[in-house]
């Protein structure tokens, strides 16, 4: 993937952003600038993914909750999350979630499932 123009993954139907985000991700494990391994340090790797080209905040946590098995990784610049949870702004949303400690992950997860437009 690492090898893979963004527009050849556009070609086949992934959005450029997302295709943009897949390949700097691919490039980056490959050139070893972020490392997605048991024992990473998963907010330094946050960090580096949300510095890469096509990543936004949700997707970079949805990576690192994934891969290096965090669960409480928590968007909590996610309008969309900010609407589920009936919080105004990611400070609003932080403090309610704060009580969700050490799942807050998961608790995005739930929230998101739980809209019937998702």
């Amino acid at each position: 993937m690492a090898g893979v123009r963004p527009a050849e993954l556009a070609a086949l139907g992934v959005p450029l952003r997302r295709a943009r985000a897949i390949v700097a991700v691919a490039r980056a494990l490959a050139a070893g600038t972020v490392w997605l391994e048991p024992g990473s340090d998963a907010r330094v790797a946050q960090r580096t993914l949300r510095g890469l080209d096509g990543m936004d905040a949700h997707l970079a946590t949805a990576i690192v909750s994934r891969a290096l098995h965090w669960p409480d990784a928590f968007p909590a610049s996610d309008r969309a999350l900010q609407r589920m949870a009936h919080a105004s702004s990611a400070r609003e949303l932080l403090a309610r979630a704060e009580a969700w400690r050490p799942w807050r992950g998961y608790a995005a997860l739930h929230l998101r499932l739980e809209q019937p437009d998702r």
